[in-house]
């Protein structure tokens, strides 16, 4: 009833097993459209009757297609209701600067990202507002600057090929889960630039303590948002394996601060952390810490993922990338120093990868009050809605946007506002060169000394995870070259 609105059969409930099962046979109930309370206002296109029932069958295939069919149906802005959530869908350049860059005090960050605040805190530099994220981004933004992460990154080749070899470090075939193996890469890049780890038992253990976190279908927050709004998402394996773990080095970091050289320490040693009595000091740091590896393995292993499934499935492509590094590093390691310049193809095939499957597939704002956008009325509350995903396959701007074709970024013509992947505006995302060493110097390393076949089973179908992901398992075979 919560969903339909209306009377359902109970003997037609009774024999549904799945949800999709339950949306396809709930349609032919819906009568909200002929229900003048229900109708939304003919002054902004979109679909007249909530979405709720369309959204649970489309998640179960065909969700991101869905999407688009909007943008193409409704045009640049869309309307739309999921549970009691109002969203406009905006797919402009122009429009995403307004909201993001030039209105941002009457949209904020708000409750877009409802999902991750539940699963991680209340207030950290994800999810706080106004003064609070200014402070907390001034102590992010010097620790991610490129200057100051690109002799970390040296590190990076040692760490992925870690990862890959055998216990004896022998580069020997093996079959991995191409999925949890990119995860696995970057959290030992991300873990050891946060804390120091390097150990592959702890990673392996953080790993699985994470697995469950970020896997909640991001629409069903929206569709039941007034009943989980404050309500944060307890994770056992969390307060079982995460946070002990977590405390020991935060502890460890606190007892020796002289002893440690990575991000943590860094905190730690900012006058806004010395005021913190030793108790909220362990809060705030652990929620720091597991806000950046939330946000940074999760979105960089999506991203770690495409770029080798598409490198895989275009064998042409492939060469290309292993020719220019064997090229331009023939005997000597990688340096993140040089990369950028020294490999342009491998950079656009990244970025390509980055343009087809943004690993953040959605973003957005909340009106802070009642206001107007494009001559439509937006009520306190209502979301300002962009995905990337649709924004960067937009054939106004896209030539050909379903082909993965990296040559497009090599003709420096790219259009302004229509790639997104690390967002927009003042929140921009504070870990982006980061992320792109660790995607660059990873697919690098992985195709300089692997060569990589990739199968799977069914039609390629993504999540709708906070981070995009295949519903498929994508086997891996890494064959060392020699």
């Amino acid at each position: 009833d919560l969903l339909l609105g209306n009377d359902f059969p109970l003997e037609k409930f009774a024999a549904i097993e799945t949800l999709g099962d339950l949306a396809k046979e709930s349609i032919e109930y819906l009568t909200l459209e002929k229900t003048s309370s229900k109708l939304l206002s003919e002054t902004c296109p979109g679909p007249s009757y909530p979405q709720d029932l369309v959204v649970l069958e489309k998640m179960q295939n065909g969700f991101f297609d869905y999407l688009l069919q909007l943008r193409e149906q409704y045009g640049r802005l869309v309307r739309f209701v999921w549970g009691s959530t109002t969203f406009y869908m905006i797919s402009e350049p122009e429009d995403i600067r307004e909201i993001f860059v030039k209105r941002t005090e009457e949209f904020i960050r708000g409750d877009i990202f409802i999902g991750i605040r539940l699963t991680s805190d209340l207030q950290n530099v994800f999810s706080a507002e106004g003064a609070e994220w200014k402070v907390q981004r001034d102590l992010a933004q010097p620790l991610f600057t490129r200057a100051a992460i690109e002799t970390f990154c040296d590190t990076i080749p040692e760490r992925v090929l870690n990862c890959l070899c055998d216990e004896d470090g022998r580069k020997v075939p093996r079959e991995v889960d191409l999925t949890y193996t990119s995860r696995e890469i970057t959290l030992r890049i991300i873990l050891g630039k946060l804390l120091g780890i390097n150990d592959k038992s702890r990673v392996k253990c953080i790993l699985e303590s994470l697995t469950d976190v970020d896997n909640f279908q991001v629409p069903y927050f929206y569709i039941f948002s007034h009943k989980i709004k404050n309500a944060p998402i307890h994770n056992e394996k969390l307060g079982l394996y995460f946070d002990p773990l977590i405390f020991e080095h935060i502890d460890q970091h606190l007892d020796h601060p002289d002893q440690y050289q990575d991000i943590l320490a860094s905190y730690i040693a900012t006058d806004f952390v010395k005021a913190m009595p030793r108790a909220e000091q362990r809060i705030y740091l652990r929620s720091m810490v597991f806000t950046y590896i939330l946000a940074g393995f999760e979105s960089t292993g999506s991203g770690l993922f495409s770029t080798l499934f598409l490198l895989a499935s275009h064998p042409e492509k492939l060469r290309k990338v292993r020719e220019e590094i064997l090229s331009a590093f023939p005997d000597s390691p990688l340096k993140s120093q040089d990369v950028l310049s020294k490999l342009p193809y491998t950079y656009a095939a990244v970025n390509e990868a980055l343009r087809l499957y943004p690993p953040v597939w959605f973003n957005g704002r909340e009106a802070t009050q009642d206001t107007t956008f494009r001559g439509i009325p937006i009520q306190k509350g209502d979301f300002m809605l962009t995905s990337p995903y649709v924004i960067q396959r937009n054939p106004l701007y896209w030539e050909n946007p379903s082909e993965f074709l990296p040559e497009r970024f090599l003709e420096k013509n790219v259009p302004m506002g229509a790639y997104v992947p690390w967002g927009s505006g003042p929140r921009l995302c504070a870990g982006k060169w980061l992320a792109l060493f660790e995607l660059i110097l990873a697919t690098a390393t992985i195709v300089k000394d692997y060569d990589i076949n990739v199968t799977y089973e069914g039609e390629f179908e993504l999540t709708t995870f906070f981070t995009l992901r295949p519903k498929n398992t994508f086997r891996a075979t890494l064959t060392p070259l020699p």
